[in-house]
């Protein structure tokens, strides 16, 4: 099961596929239209309404910022099982370009590692929200894991005309951390402003996945739909509840600051 990195007939030729889609990824060209974005992302399930409470995966932040022409994702997703007694984190650091667009078509293309067992924030992180909040600390032992995982995705969307002042965009992303899981999804997202400072943002698609990872396999569902639901104010902060994020049929509230790009958003706002 724990093969991946760990094991020396299966690193060096994926560290260096890793590094040869990485070359390729800067010969690249870039979109006309790529102006780099900012933008930091919370998610947290404490006040949704969820099977299991409190549990799976619970919590996540991310930040991209962009750098020389790419965007640079760097977050963690906090994963905990009470009733299997195991938690663990997901570090992630991926590197994203732009493609040239085709049409009213756009797409990126990224490469990079996510890490699995402790993370950088994982149980203290989660013990002090809940200290914050009154609720009980999660002493749950980490599995006994420490490998990394190279990850690749693809991601496209397009523009579509609603009429009126309401704006969609059709979009589709597929992502695979090797030997770990991976997932495609695909949706309609549509953006109605209703004032000059807030927006009405909604988002209605379906996530397929693929489960690597023993611990995940019975937490992950192969299909389900998606959602999303929420408020953009002033074009930077935006507050949503989305569902079915990670394949686990569970509920998340986000908090995102952004500065948005040239390029049409795609409305996602999603967390890997």
């Amino acid at each position: 099961m724990f093969r991946a990195i760990q094991d020396p007939t299966f690193r060096i030729p994926t560290l260096t596929g890793l590094a040869l889609l990485g070359a390729f990824l800067v010969t690249l060209p870039a979109s006309a239209q790529s102006g780099g974005d900012l933008r930091f992302v919370l998610a947290n399930d404490f006040l949704a309404s969820n099977e299991k409470d409190d549990d799976l995966y619970t919590a996540a932040l991310e930040l991209e910022f962009p750098w020389k022409g790419f965007q640079i994702a760097f977050g963690e997703n906090i994963y905990t099982d009470r009733e299997s007694d195991l938690r663990f984190d997901e570090t992630f650091l991926t590197l994203r370009r732009n493609l040239r667009s085709f049409g009213p078509w756009y797409s990126s293309i990224g490469v990079g590692v996510v890490h699995v067992g402790e993370g950088l924030l994982g149980e203290s992180a989660q013990n002090a929200i809940h200290r914050l909040i009154g609720d009980n600390e999660r002493n749950i032992p980490y599995v006994e894991s420490d490998r990394y995982h190279p990850t690749f995705e693809l991601r496209i969307h397009r523009p579509l005309w609603l009429g009126l002042s309401i704006s969609a965009n059709a979009w589709a992303e597929a992502y695979h951390a090797f030997d770990f899981q991976g997932h495609a999804t695909s949706g309609v997202a549509v953006d109605w402003p209703v004032r000059d400072w807030v927006a009405l943002q909604a988002g209605l698609g379906a996530r397929a996945s693929w489960v690597e990872f023993e611990p995940l396999e019975s937490r992950i569902d192969d299909f389900g739909p998606t959602w999303k639901l929420g408020f953009l104010l002033w074009d930077k902060i935006s507050l949503s509840w989305d569902y079915n994020n990670f394949g686990t049929r569970s509920q998340h509230f986000n908090v995102a600051y952004h500065i948005s790009s040239k390029e049409p958003d795609d409305g996602r706002g999603r967390l890997r």
